[in-house]
Parts: C-alpha cells; structure tokens; sequence
C-alpha cells in the first residue's frame, strides 16, 4: 500500500529525496539551475498534477519494522508514515523495499552541524534518555517541542521585575525618551530617525502584552 498524502497542510510529510527519486525529471531542472527545489515545485505544480509528496510503503514498513507497529498501537506514534518521519527515518529505517539507504541517517539535517535535539533521530534520543531516567516527561515534551518547532515556551522564565522595567523602558523610546536613539520608518525612507511627531502618524506603534 503506497501513501500518498496532501502536504500543503503539513510541511513536515513530504520527502525531498524521495520525490527526486520519483521523479527523475525534477532531479534534472534542480541540477540545470531551472527549480530550487522538489518542494517548491511540489507546492506550485506536484500537487496539482496529482504527485506523490513522498514513496513512502506502510504495509512493508509495518511488516519490516515491528517496532513501528507497537509504537502505533501505544499511541507513541499516529501513523506508519508519522512514525517513520519523526522516529524511522533517523534510525535508518527505509520507506520500501526499494529504498536506498542513507550512510548516517541520525546526522545533522543541515552541513553546518547543531546541537543534539537538531539531528535526523532527536525524537529518538529524547525517548531513550526518558526511559533511562536522564529527562522528566515534562522535559520530554519540552524537547520534543523544541526539536519539532525550532523554539520553546518557558513560562515565567523573566520575573515580573525584569519585565516590568523592559516595558518601562520600552515606553520610554516611544515617548522620546532616548535623544539617542533611532527608529526606521519606511514611509518617510531607510534613513534612521529620532522618534517624532511625522514617525507617530506613519510608523504604527505594535500592541503590547505583557505576562508576568
């Protein structure tokens, strides 16, 4: 059973290498210099000419990889195909049967390295030092979080103080308050200029909210 699924709504569900692999004629406009990638062009003709985002088989990968049933049935994972991007993918796991492997399939994605929690199998890691004790569940999830989205919301991280005097100061640039500082305002041009009366009606001042 091959799956084919509509990406637009998830980034996260389309191969890059695989829809090369897929479609050899994209691979060649990539490599001529006429797309910069499989995604952009899955995004503005792949889908509409009914391409797969992906080569991805869950009936072989259920069947090769029995771990990837379980974590299914124990809710670790939604799908065959969540399970292999978030988990298999890093660990090696092939999507078919046909599938080349990769060298170091729990490297870092990008060539200028990372820390740990950006490598292919983060997801991974974070499950094994959970089950060794090395994180908390909440960690876990902080991780996993971080991993997934690329930031992390810590609550009351900055005590009420800190913030408070942020937004004193912060309310002291607007009323002018800094002969030295600049704002830029681009209806009036790229030059920097002194908080005034001409920034107040052009430059729209952003709502602020504050948590302490």
């Amino acid at each position: 059973m091959n799956v084919a699924v509509n990406v637009k709504a998830d980034r996260k569900l389309f191969d890059e290498e695989a829809y090369l692999r897929l479609y050899p004629d994209i691979a060649a406009a990539i490599a001529s210099g006429n797309l910069s990638s499989g995604w952009i062009h899955y995004l503005e003709f792949g889908a509409q000419e009914g391409r797969r985002p992906n080569d991805f088989d869950a009936e072989f990968y259920l069947n090769a990889y029995p771990e990837a049933r379980i974590a299914v049935a124990q809710g670790r994972a939604k799908s065959a195909i969540d399970h292999y991007f978030r988990f298999g993918r890093g660990c090696g796991f092939l999507p078919n049967r046909t599938a080349p492997r990769v060298p170091h399939p729990g490297g870092q994605i990008s060539p200028f390295g990372g820390l740990w929690i950006d490598q292919q199998n983060a997801a991974s890691l974070i499950e094994g030092k959970l089950e060794i004790g090395q994180i908390t569940s909440k960690q876990a999830a902080q991780l996993r979080f971080f991993s997934e989205n690329g930031y992390i919301v810590l609550p009351q991280a900055i005590g009420p103080k800190i913030l408070a005097a942020a937004k004193a100061d912060l309310e002291k640039a607007y009323a002018g308050g800094f002969p030295d500082l600049r704002f830029e305002c681009g209806a009036l041009g790229r030059i920097r200029l002194m908080w005034c009366t001409r920034c107040r009606g052009n430059l729209r001042r952003p709502g602020l909210r504050w948590k302490t």
